[in-house]
């Protein structure tokens, strides 16, 4: 860790040096060598994670949804729901 601004932050030191992957030959870091494959592997791979896996659950708990509200549909009582009812009048206006 190293400062990178007000906070600190896996960063090279000093802030302006080359890293040793991208420039072999010049590189002059003290500390904080490659510090962007750990910024990387430490901290982008687990936001992109979490993101994934918010994604992926968020699609299957719609699709679950969608399915019981499909299943219900036969279920449900026309003479009842006044939803049926104005779904029918709409669609004969069409």
């Amino acid at each position: 860790l190293n400062p990178a601004g007000p906070w600190c932050w896996i960063a090279p030191y000093p802030s302006d040096c080359k890293d040793s992957r991208r420039y072999p030959d010049e590189a002059n870091c003290e500390r904080g060598d490659n510090a962007w494959i750990y910024r990387w592997a430490f901290f982008y791979s687990m936001v992109w994670t979490c993101l994934l896996v918010t994604t992926v659950c968020t699609i299957m708990v719609a699709r679950k949804v969608y399915r019981v509200d499909q299943t219900s549909l036969k279920y449900r009582r026309p003479d009842l729901s006044g939803t049926l009812a104005m779904d029918k009048q709409d669609t004969e206006d069409l």
